[in-house]
């Protein structure tokens, strides 16, 4: 484990860096090996994240489903060299399935959410790696909140992490990060 304590931002792409709203002018694809993915990302949203991170000092850690898609190198040259997202990206959470009981809790209960991201993160602070000072999680989906509320921003995936998204995030980590 490292010993400097450190802010550590858990990142979701899609819906945070990208709107369901998003149009043709807004948007830029993700360049892999020179080829196109239909992984987009709007400069706007990632220039307000940058804001973010520089203002709270956060290390990254990629919680999105492109863990799945990407390693971690390519997943810093996105963050940094194409979002010009200026940031360490420290790692991603685990990709291993840690929601067992989703599917009984879903046929008891069909309005049952998944507990997936959640607790994929909870695993990630628990395996120690870094001395976390403070730690927090902007995602659109609700199941990364899961047992993290008070660390926890879901952003509305029409509008991605907007100016006002922005403000209102910043002005709830002043108050709780000490």
């Amino acid at each position: 484990m490292k010993s400097n304590p450190i802010n550590v931002l858990f990142l979701d792409f899609d819906g945070v860096v990208n709107s369901t709203t998003q149009t043709e002018q807004d948007v830029m694809y993700v360049v892999q090996n020179k080829l196109k993915h239909f992984d987009t990302y709007q400069p706007s949203l990632c220039a307000n994240l940058n804001t973010l991170i520089q203002q709270f000092n956060f290390k990254v850690v990629i919680s999105s489903s492109w863990r799945k898609t990407f390693d971690l190198i390519t997943l810093r040259d996105i963050v940094n060299n194409q979002m010009n997202i200026s940031c360490e990206v420290l790692d991603c959470t685990t990709r291993r399935k840690l929601d067992s009981n989703y599917k009984e809790r879903i046929e008891y209960d069909p309005s049952a959410t998944s507990r997936e991201r959640g607790l994929q993160i909870t695993d990630w602070l628990l395996e120690k790696k870094y001395t976390v000072k403070n730690y927090f999680i902007l995602d659109d989906s609700l199941d990364a909140g899961y047992g993290h509320s008070n660390n926890y921003y879901r952003v509305d995936s029409k509008t991605g992490f907007d100016s006002n998204a922005l403000t209102f995030v910043s002005e709830i980590i002043n108050t709780s990060f000490k």
